[in-house]
């Protein structure tokens, strides 16, 4: 067990956007696994699920997690990929391939708070980088 940043990526609208268009779904899958894994890494993370339209991964801090979330929004925004992210830090069971656990189940849950361009961030995560200047965010 340890206390891990979880970050959850969601294609917005992705299986409204597969029943009418497959090719477009697709493309956004694509562009999804072109952007996310290498930011991922490149931010100190892990990937270590991609379910469908939506992705897991790990970080060992909250600030690397929050600033990787903001990247790969960027890119998404610049990219036309709809996304929707969230970062929750909790505690999980990690046995070097998955990841699993409550703090896994409350990414989850907070990414159906987020919209299109949005990254929505738990409390326990707001406390470890409300400090950080190169980060802005909106209470809700």
């Amino acid at each position: 067990r340890q206390i891990l940043a979880i970050l959850v990526t969601d294609i917005v609208d992705y299986t409204e956007v597969m029943n009418n268009d497959e090719k477009k779904a697709w493309e956004f899958l694509k562009k999804q696994r072109d952007i996310i894994p290498p930011m991922v890494t490149k931010m100190n993370g892990h990937m270590f699920k991609e379910m469908g339209d939506g992705t897991f991964s790990k970080f060992k801090s909250a600030i690397d997690a929050v600033q990787c979330a903001v990247k790969i929004q960027d890119e998404a925004s610049k990219n036309n990929l709809p996304v929707k992210i969230a970062v929750h830090l909790g505690d999980v069971m990690d046995d070097g391939i998955d990841v699993i656990g409550t703090g896994v189940n409350i990414a989850s849950r907070i990414n159906g708070l987020a919209t299109s361009g949005n990254i929505v961030v738990s409390e326990d995560v707001w406390r470890q980088i409300r400090n950080q200047c190169s980060l802005q965010a909106i209470p809700v």
